[in-house]
């Protein structure tokens, strides 16, 4: 237009040229914050947003889990925690699955955590079942682990059990006294060696005559191989008419079956009939239950053989050792109910045997005294024993006598290291001084059902009249599962 006119186009321009850039800005921003929201109110990435269904799990505990928190299949997140609230004492989780996401009715769910700054997650494994688990069921629970207070708990009590032990070992190396008791005690360990090698050395001409007798015994059958070899062509022919009959037999079973596939006869009656067959199957599971009550009880039978000997005490008009040179012998039987206890029941050929005492009185002098006399008799053991991991504690009755014992297993149970402490009456023979009987002992099993043992007896008697007795032996175990075995392979009458 001429100059007088009006521009429209320029006006425009310069109307939002007026403008400042913080307006601007401003407005730019408002379009990208009004854009992002509508793009979030369109995409929701929260699995199972879409067609989703929810689903229950009930938990003793869900410290860590929030809403939002993830769930996951095989690690996969398949939908998220939407809702948390109370239920009777614990907590119930509403979980919002994914709408292609089937889960099996015997499915299970279970927290894990993740890291080591308490962050959880709900684990979900799916079941086997053929029918799925509808919109709102309840899903099945496994509990966690032990709880980290709790671990950090039974941590602070171990703690503070170390440092007691520690306390006790400071003093007892800082006093003089002990220290020259364990001098004593290895110079009786190095006299004990002594002689086991001296009784090894006397000992070589019973293990020559051993080998001898073996040899004989291997010519011997030698000789009566050579002896029998013209007989294995009549044994062939033997075993060949056993074959025959063995084939006539075949035959027989054969007739028989083709019979009952028929349903001829009772036996086949019952196999071709399905009432009668239902019928048989229960009675047979009902038995079944009744023996596995019964053999619920494990049963182990056990032997142990161990020769004492060691040292005398060295003071003048001490008496000597009173177990040296003996042998013990010792049947138990272990009854387990379960894994983590079982009863001992033992009988002990004891070498210390048993001890008894006679009142005599003088009237002439008006005293008494009293006359003690060891004979020879077995005692019994019968203990209970409880274990806690790789702890087993023991207490009751230990070769007729009040005592308590201590086990460690290690090893997948091969190696058992044994502290028993009982006899306070006469263990302490024949000081008869009130001390008991501490028996340590270490025990390895090589072999299944075999093992060998070996250790120390009267441990604190002979700390303190300075002699040592020593045991080495060994033993064999039957379970419940061999008497099984050799039972069935006995012949049926």
């Amino acid at each position: 237009m001429g100059r007088g006119g009006y521009d429209r186009g320029n006006a425009v321009r310069c109307g939002i040229a007026s403008y400042s850039n913080e307006f601007k800005v401003g407005i730019l921003t408002l379009v990208g914050v009004v854009g992002a929201g509508w793009a979030i109110l369109r995409t929701n990435d929260r699995p199972g947003s879409v067609k989703g269904y929810d689903v229950a799990a009930v938990f003793p505990s869900v410290q860590g889990v929030y809403e939002s928190t993830q769930v996951r299949i095989a690690g996969v997140n398949v939908g998220s925690v939407v809702h948390m609230d109370l239920d009777g004492g614990g907590a119930r989780l509403t979980l919002e699955m994914q709408g292609d996401v089937q889960l099996p009715d015997d499915s299970v769910a279970e927290l894990k955590g993740e890291g080591v700054l308490g962050d959880r997650y709900v684990r979900v494994t799916p079941g086997k079942s053929d029918t799925m688990l509808p919109p709102g069921g309840l899903l099945k629970t496994r509990d966690e682990s032990v709880d980290l207070d709790v671990l950090e708990a039974r941590l602070d009590r171990i703690a503070g059990d170390v440092e007691v032990i520690t306390g006790a070992v400071r003093t007892t190396l800082e006093d003089d006294r002990p220290q020259d008791q364990v001098v004593r005690s290895l110079d009786n360990v190095e006299q004990l060696t002594a002689q086991l090698a001296a009784l090894t050395a006397e000992n070589r001409q019973d293990v020559d005559a051993i080998a001898d007798n073996v040899r004989k015994l291997t010519e011997a059958l030698n000789k009566m191989v050579d002896q029998t070899g013209t007989d294995v062509s009549g044994e062939l022919a033997a075993l060949k008419q056993a074959t025959d009959k063995l084939d006539q037999s075949m035959a027989h079973v054969q007739s028989v079956s083709e019979k009952i596939d028929q349903g001829q006869g009772t036996l086949g009656r019952l196999v071709n009939d399905d009432a009668v067959l239902s019928k048989a199957e229960h009675t047979l599971d009902q038995v079944g239950g009744v023996v596995d009550k019964v053999t619920g009880l494990h049963t182990e039978v056990y032997y142990r053989g161990s020769y004492l000997l060691g040292t005398d005490p060295p003071g003048a008009g001490e008496p000597a050792n009173p177990v040296s040179g003996s042998a013990r012998n010792l049947i138990g039987l272990r009854l387990m109910p379960r894994e983590d206890y079982w009863y001992i029941f033992e009988l002990v050929g004891s070498p210390l045997g048993k001890i008894s005492y006679t009142e005599h009185f003088q009237p002439a002098l008006g005293t008494t005294w009293t006359e003690y006399q060891r004979t020879p008799d077995l005692t019994y053991t019968l203990q209970f024993a409880k274990r806690y991991q790789d702890l087993v504690l023991r207490l009751g009755m230990k070769e007729s006598s009040g005592g308590v014992g201590l086990d460690y297993l290690a090893f997948r149970d091969r190696l058992m290291l044994s502290a028993d402490l009982y006899d306070f009456g006469s263990g302490s023979w024949p000081w008869l001084d009130g001390t008991p009987n501490l028996s340590l002992g270490a025990r390895v099993t090589p072999f299944s059902h075999v093992f060998i043992e070996g250790g120390l007896e009267n441990a604190i008697l002979g700390l303190r009249h300075q002699y040592v007795t020593g045991f080495i032996g060994g033993g064999f175990t039957f379970t419940d599962d061999d008497f099984k075995f050799v039972l069935g392979t006995l012949p049926l009458p």
